[in-house]
């Protein structure tokens, strides 16, 4: 059986745990370790700060690159409507030529599909030499 006044002569297990990491050699201990631990981690925290940089680098790189992207694209977009806008004033131009338009008889001194001048044995009603009306 455990005396209970033996319990409480011992010491509380944390005060035994600091007298023995508070003692000189253990301290010297822990910092020679300590020491050899930061040497050996300096190049590593280096290495990690260059892959940081590098990280913010290639990060700025990628937004910039993301904005010429969408401003290229704008730039197409507005390319595919100003070429359908002018194609389809190029088609009402070509249509505008190739109309024929109705014009008073006294006018017409020629044939419009073959230029055969008209004259009184030549009828204005119609063209006998290309036969268009």
């Amino acid at each position: 059986m455990i005396n209970r006044s033996n319990l409480e002569k011992e010491e509380p297990p944390m005060k035994k745990y600091r007298k023995f990491t508070y003692h000189p050699w253990v301290h010297n201990k822990f910092q020679n370790i300590f020491e050899k631990f930061n040497i050996k981690l300096a190049p590593k925290n280096n290495y990690s700060k260059q892959l940081e940089e590098q990280l913010s680098e290639l990060r700025s790189r990628v937004g910039s690159l993301q904005q010429e992207l969408d401003n290229s694209e704008a730039v197409q977009k507005d390319f595919v409507r100003l070429s359908q806008s002018l194609q389809v004033q190029l088609e009402r131009i070509r249509e505008a030529d190739t109309q024929v338009r109705w014009q008073h008889e006294d006018d017409v001194e020629e044939c419009q599909g073959c230029k055969t001048g008209f004259s009184f044995t030549r009828s204005k009603l119609h063209c006998q030499h290309c036969v268009l009306y």
